[in-house]
């Protein structure tokens, strides 16, 4: 053929007569990754030839079986980093000091780590090769195309993340093979479908994050074989239905978050049973129902988020009395009665977010004795009294009581929080003059006292914005 080659390629020529493509794409590698592809695809599609061309290769430098894997995968890459480019070469032995590359004693290489390297491409089913690899991570890449479903050949996996890339398609059913596996994330992607039940067949997850994708249909029922899970993060897709009960059988899960899809129905009061339960987080669906007693046995409570339902009915009002919540957020809502009064008893309150509801009575004392708090937003509700005394405050930037009403005096000690950038009292029955100690908000920028009852007299130094 008029080629002038190495013996070992002379002999993939040889073999090859009537595969004149896959002959043109080996002279077209580049020389230091030649016999590792030569090898790969003479073992894809002719096994037999491969054992005549190993016979041959006494002579080269012999990449360990991983290692060629490894370059696999490259051909897959529509880019590949000058940094991988030049580490992963077939002229070492072992891909064990390759970029991302971690090995074993026996140096089988365990973990692949590739995060924000800037790869493009596909995930070649050769992944699924790499028999004792552990721990997988090609975070924040550009990987696209569906998840090969040869990546459940990889047993002994226990940390797999594929999140911050383009993958499409369906997960594969296949996960289910992972037995050993604690760590999934397949986040900030593009996939669609439902979410296989077969992910809820891995007893020991212990994180499963699915969310930023377009997954549609409900949650699988069979979520409460995972006993040992301890944070669940779906939110950010098109999931339907109603929140399974089963969820109550993760006794250990800590995190649960599915805000932003379109599930209907309750809480159901099992998810108010974890013990373990620190963050819930389910706004911007269409739940609806009440808040049971059993939320406010939950001692190790800390964030709350259930804006933008339709729950009704009134808020225990011994909530925060066993625990220490730090966020509180049912902002549009159908809540009715009184907000409860002692939410900040635990002194960690940063956000109290009641706004655009039906709750009535007074704003409790707690409140304005809160120091940790930053955020207060309490407008469109039907708030009565007066404002309470607010303590010396260097957290509280955003205040919003507006559309409510709240009569009596502006209270002059809000002065005493310094850092308010913001503050809205309008359309209230607030009387008498604003309190000439607002000139202490030195970084107040916008203040709204629009439609109040306020005397003439005005304080200058109230006006005083920056």
């Amino acid at each position: 053929m008029g080629h002038k080659c190495s013996p070992s390629l002379q002999c993939t020529i040889a073999f090859n007569k009537k595969t004149k493509r896959r002959t043109l794409y080996v002279e077209e590698a580049k020389s230091a990754k030649m016999n590792a592809f030569t090898i790969l695809l003479l073992q894809e599609y002719h096994y037999h030839t491969f054992l005549l061309v190993i016979s041959f290769w006494s002579g080269a430098s012999a990449t360990v079986s991983d290692g060629v894997t490894l370059l696999s995968l490259l051909t897959h890459w529509t880019f590949v980093p000058p940094l991988i480019n030049s580490s992963w070469n077939a002229s070492d032995s072992i891909p064990c000091s390759w970029v991302g590359v971690q090995c074993d004693h026996a140096r089988n290489v365990i973990s692949l780590n590739l995060t924000h390297q800037g790869i493009f491409g596909q995930l070649g089913p050769q992944i699924g090769n790499l028999y004792h690899l552990q721990t997988l991570v090609l975070l924040g890449n550009g990987f696209s195309g569906k998840i090969p479903s040869e990546l459940s050949n990889c047993s002994l996996l226990v940390y797999l993340d594929l999140s911050g890339n383009n993958f499409s398609g369906q997960i594969p059913y296949s996960f289910k093979k992972l037995q050993k596996l604690q760590y999934l994330s397949l986040s900030s992607n593009l996939l669609t479908g439902e979410i296989p039940d077969s992910l809820f067949q891995i007893p020991s997850l212990e994180e499963l994050s699915l969310h930023s994708n377009l997954l549609s249909g409900p949650v699988p029922t069979n979520i409460g074989n995972l006993t040992k899970l301890l944070r669940l993060y779906l939110y950010g897709n098109h999931l339907s239905g109603t929140i399974p009960s089963s969820i109550g059988n993760c006794s250990k899960l800590e995190d649960l978050e599915l805000s932003f899809n379109r599930l209907t129905g309750e809480i159901p009061v099992s998810v108010w049973r974890i013990p373990s339960l620190k963050h819930i987080s389910v706004h911007n669906n269409s739940l609806f129902g009440e808040l049971p007693l059993e939320m406010t046995n939950l001692k190790h409570l800390k964030n709350i988020s259930l804006f933008d339902n339709q729950f009704s009915g009134v808020i225990p009002q011994s909530l925060g009395i066993n625990s220490s919540l730090v966020k509180l957020d049912c902002m549009n809502n159908k809540f009715t009665g009184n907000i409860p009064p002692n939410l900040c008893f635990g002194k960690q309150l940063i956000e109290l977010n009641m706004g655009i509801n039906q709750l009535q009575g007074g704003i409790p004392s707690d409140v304005g004795r809160c120091v940790t708090l930053r955020r207060l937003i309490l407008k469109e509700n039907n708030f009565t009294d007066s404002l309470p005394d607010f303590e010396s405050n260097m957290n509280l930037i955003y205040m919003d009581i507006s559309k409510n009403n709240i009569s009596g005096p502006i209270p002059s000690s809000l002065g005493n929080c310094r850092n308010l950038t913001y503050i809205n009292l309008s359309m209230n029955k607030f009387t008498g003059p604003i309190p000439s100690q607002f000139g202490k908000l030195v970084n107040l920028v916008i203040l709204d006292l629009a439609h109040k009852q306020l005397g003439r007299y005005f304080a200058t130094s109230a006006i005083k914005l920056y």
